[in-house]
């Protein structure tokens, strides 16, 4: 082997060296959290006992209000990237399918999808009260959620190094994880209804330069999978819970009648 292919076998084994480390400054995080606990009871580590455990009273047909409770943490190991907040349309769009399981039940007169402007940061139950005077609904679907996006260089980023690969070379390998969660409340009595969660995971890659609009399309094809499975537990949580509702309304018909 001659003195020329020695050096240029140098030459490639700095520049690989030279990229494997960079490769792996690659990871970092970005988190997105709303938290039905943060908003209900803030500042506060256990939520109020509620001592008195029988259905509450709810006339039937019940009017129900659905709300995204406020964004309470936002977090992201990129310096140069923004988290964009989770629009107003898409949230609305999520009520909507979420409205459409409600409004399959007879027992359920109307449903009432509410803007996120109308909730508070840590407005608890004082603020849900002021919903209830304007919306006119005693029961409330508070709906949160939590989504983590995983970013990794793969082991083929390495050839980034020659320029057209920043372009055409899909090494960025983006995980992305969607948990939504649904509570219902009674707000005149404080009390838990229902509770549905649902999941979703979306795993692709992609190059550097449609990175950010690939992330974006997983954000938004985590939560419609999430929605879909909370959608559909959500519906078997509303199957049990009619019993419990007609029995806390027969129960206070009795005891009008025996006045």
């Amino acid at each position: 082997m001659n003195t020329n292919n020695l050096k240029h076998l140098a030459v490639l084994g700095a520049i690989v060296l030279g990229i494997v480390p960079l490769s792996g400054c690659g990871h970092y995080t970005t988190q997105r959290t709303s938290n039905i606990l943060t908003y209900l009871y803030p500042g506060e580590t256990q939520p109020v006992e509620i001592s008195n455990t029988a259905p509450p009273n709810i006339p039937l047909p019940m009017k129900i209000g659905i709300a995204f409770v406020p964004e309470s943490r936002t977090m992201t190991g990129r310096s140069d990237a923004k988290i964009e907040p989770l629009t107003e349309k898409h949230k609305m769009e999520m009520m909507r399918e979420l409205s459409s399981t409600l409004r399959r039940y007879p027992y359920i007169a109307g449903v009432e999808e509410i803007p996120s402007t109308y909730l508070k940061v840590g407005g608890s139950f004082a603020n849900l009260d002021q919903i209830r005077t304007m919306t006119g609904v005693d029961v409330i679907g508070l709906v949160s959620y939590d989504q983590i996006q995983f970013t990794d260089h793969g082991l083929v980023s390495l050839l980034y190094w020659t320029g057209i690969g920043w372009y055409f070379v899909p090494g960025e390998k983006n995980d992305t994880n969607t948990m939504m969660d649904a509570a219902l409340y009674h707000v005149p009595t404080r009390k838990p209804l229902l509770r549905a969660t649902g999941q979703s995971g979306v795993y692709r890659y992609s190059t550097p330069m449609n990175q950010s609009q690939n992330l974006r399309e997983n954000s938004e094809n985590g939560f419609k999978e999430a929605l879909h499975m909370l959608a559909e537990n959500f519906k078997e949580q509303l199957d049990m819970l009619k019993p419990r509702a007609v029995q806390g309304s027969t129960a206070s018909l009795s005891a009008g009648a025996g006045k």
